[in-house]
């Protein structure tokens, strides 16, 4: 198995196809894991990107009424990154938080 892993191109349709024409269920075991991990992967997605939202709401709040950063939460948001940057997204590309920036 290579080191470095690249995510499948394949669409959750052609998993299923693959999975349909398999009739090893060791095979069969592994394209449905790599389905549940996908999926997953984009719940979690999904939680990241509302968490990284909502601090930048609260942030924005926080800097228009203390006038200053709060370090909990530029701490919060280097972590957000990390996990962007595990994500594969480079940064600047997180949708705006409702529309606020």
């Amino acid at each position: 198995m290579p080191r470095k892993i690249r995510p499948s191109r394949l669409s959750i349709e052609e998993l299923r196809a693959l999975w349909l024409s398999q009739s090893d269920d060791a095979v069969r075991q592994v394209i449905e894991e790599v389905v549940f991990r996908r999926e997953q992967a984009a719940h979690t997605d999904k939680k990241a990107r509302r968490i990284e939202n909502l601090c930048e709401i609260v942030r924005a709040e926080w800097q228009e009424e203390a006038g200053c950063k709060l370090i909990a939460l530029e701490q919060l948001r280097g972590e957000i990154g990390d996990l962007r940057r595990l994500r594969g997204e480079l940064p600047g590309e997180a949708s705006p938080p409702d529309g606020r920036r």
